[in-house]
């Protein structure tokens, strides 16, 4: 059962793990555009 406890926790983290750093991904793209934008205008 303790096993079984710990391996679920695992696989939670690097989904969140996962998901955090999509979103870092995305939104340095998104502040990238923002600044050409401006930079351009």
């Amino acid at each position: 059962m303790g096993s079984l406890k710990t391996h679920g926790s695992k696989n939670k983290q690097n989904f969140n793990l996962n998901g955090s750093d999509l979103f870092g991904a995305l939104y340095r793209y998104f502040m990238l555009q923002t600044l050409l934008l401006v930079v351009y205008l």
